[in-house]
């Protein structure tokens, strides 16, 4: 299998060179267990090649590959903001951050179109129910400032508090009110 129809031999190389070249591992503190290890390449291999595969989508010709990274980082950002809500969750789930890093590197692989499939499946049916509440809220935000958000927020912390939901229920639930 070429380089180029993969595309993988080329991601090796990349995150190897960056490992070398700006990180060494020398400098971590010996206490680290083999979890926060995961941890860290997970965010390491999340964020550092992606963002400068952006890059260079960016300051390329080619609009393909903006739209192939675009695609990643919405996809990227939902994960992100799912996982922030079940984190007492994943806490207890064995293997948790090794299944995440083989996702990660799942995403990146050009000939797997895992982004745009996880995007035309996912996201985008939910966003296109949601978007428009979205941009009201936006527009909301835009046209009375800080208030508005330091109000949502107090809404969100009191709905919270009043309420003998678990703190999953009570997020869905918050989010939810603010979109209708």
């Amino acid at each position: 299998v070429s380089t180029q129809s993969t595309g993988f031999d080329s991601h090796i190389v990349t995150y190897r060179n960056i490992l070398i070249e700006s990180f060494t591992f020398s400098s971590l503190p010996h206490t680290l267990s083999l979890r926060d290890m995961i941890y860290f390449l997970c965010h390491f291999v999340g964020m550092i090649y992606p963002m400068y595969a952006s890059y260079k989508a960016i300051e390329s010709n080619e609009k393909s590959d903006d739209t192939q990274w675009l695609m990643y980082w919405v996809c990227f950002a939902t994960f992100s903001l799912l996982e922030s809500f079940s984190d007492v969750i994943i806490f207890w789930i064995p293997l948790y951050y090794e299944l995440k890093l083989v996702f990660l590197v799942a995403l990146q692989w050009p000939s797997l179109r895992l982004p745009e499939r996880i995007y035309q499946m996912a996201v985008k049916p939910q966003m296109d129910v949601y978007g428009p509440k979205l941009d009201k809220v936006i527009d909301d935000i835009r046209k009375e400032g800080v208030g508005k958000i330091v109000s949502v927020v107090q809404e969100t912390i009191e709905s919270f508090t009043k309420s003998k939901q678990t703190p999953t229920d009570k997020a869905k639930d918050a989010i939810n009110k603010k979109l209708s």
